[in-house]
């Protein structure tokens, strides 16, 4: 600012001019200021507030959904009792089905008291079942590999040699 003055004198501006413009330039930067600060608390506001909403939509979302999925639990037990099931659906179930209950049927099986009783009970103790018959079958070893291998080379070159000394015997023959 000094500067501009220091240029400026020599064309004979007064002093109170100066301080005048020196004046409104602070008051005008002091203006922009308090505006600019009072634009970003007004947005961090927005932003606050609007961050607020969307939180409280997706808790309301989410308390509806858990309301939804208990309302859906709640039916899918109402539709397992059997006298609420179809006539059809009784009949698959007491032709295929398995129950959870004790029968006096599975206590008597050797005594067996784990024994499955849901069709995935079943196929998981089948899976069991197979990979112990597939550990229990021993299996080649790389050295028994290794073995036969030699072996069959041996008795294949042992072939050839058997064939090389008959083809020259018959040559001499003729």
């Amino acid at each position: 600012m000094e500067l501009l003055q220091a240029s400026s004198e020599s064309h004979a501006d007064d002093d109170a001019a100066w301080a005048n413009l020196r004046k409104e330039i602070i008051q005008r930067r002091d203006d922009y200021v308090s505006g600019e600060s009072a634009r970003k608390e007004l947005q961090a506001l927005e932003i606050q507030a609007t961050t607020h909403a969307n939180l409280q939509k997706e808790i309301d979302l989410a308390q509806k959904n858990a309301v939804e999925v208990e309302a859906r639990k709640q039916m899918e037990l109402e539709s397992n009792k059997l006298e609420n099931m179809s006539k059809d659906k009784i009949a698959l179930m007491a032709m295929y089905g398995y129950e959870d209950g004790n029968d006096n049927n599975e206590t008597q099986n050797d005594g067996e008291s784990d024994k499955p009783v849901t069709n995935r009970d079943v196929a998981a103790a089948m899976n069991r079942q197979n990979t112990q018959k597939q550990k229990s079958v021993q299996t080649q070893t790389k050295q028994e590999a290794r073995q036969e291998t030699k072996k069959a080379k041996a008795d294949k070159m042992a072939k050839k040699e058997e064939r090389r000394k008959k083809a020259g015997k018959k040559e001499r023959r003729a």
